[in-house]
């Protein structure tokens, strides 16, 4: 099995697994101070406010929120090349891929909206308008997000909730269940 690791600064940085080995929570600690750290396999320059992650279980791609440049950024994880651009609403931070792999979902932090885009196409194919703006996004099943918010009308000490929902096909809108 081939793992590859993924660490987000101001660059996406691909870590080769050669160093990768299986390890007890007690010699964790050791292995930490004996090994070598990995060494970068790629540096992709791609910007200097992304959000979120997200690994296609289907196509050898990632795709990451660029929350500065209200963008998604998608990168071919085997050449290790940014591949598209795809414009979305308002600072994205969230995203969520359905579990049949044909949409990318993205929440907007900068908007009340969650982007709907095909996987195949890599086009936003709807703009959910949603009450709220999203702060991190799970697609549990298709048709179905979760959704912690920041509620902007909320003044007290804890203003995050925890909102579901339920994608409607070939609707513009989404409805809480």
């Amino acid at each position: 099995m081939r793992a590859v690791s993924l660490v987000l600064i101001t660059a996406l940085v691909l870590v080769s697994p050669t160093n990768v080995s299986a390890a007890t929570e007690t010699d964790a600690a050791i292995r930490l101070l004996s090994e070598p750290v990995p060494r970068p396999a790629s540096i992709i320059p791609v910007g200097s406010d992304l959000a979120d992650i997200a690994v296609d279980p289907v196509r050898p791609q990632a795709y990451v929120a660029d929350r500065q440049n209200d963008r998604v950024l998608v990168l071919d994880l085997n050449s290790a090349t940014l591949t598209a651009e795809i414009a979305v609403q308002n600072e994205p931070v969230a995203l969520a891929i359905a579990p049949s792999a044909t949409a990318l979902y993205v929440g907007h932090a900068g908007s009340q909206a969650i982007s709907e885009v095909d996987l195949e196409t890599l086009a936003v194919v709807r703009t959910h308008a949603v009450p709220f703006l999203t702060w991190s996004l799970v697609a549990p099943s298709d048709g179905q997000l979760i959704a912690t918010t920041h509620d902007v009308g909320y003044t007290g000490e804890y203003p995050y909730v925890l909102n579901a929902f339920r994608i409607q096909v070939g609707l513009k809108a989404v409805l809480a269940v």
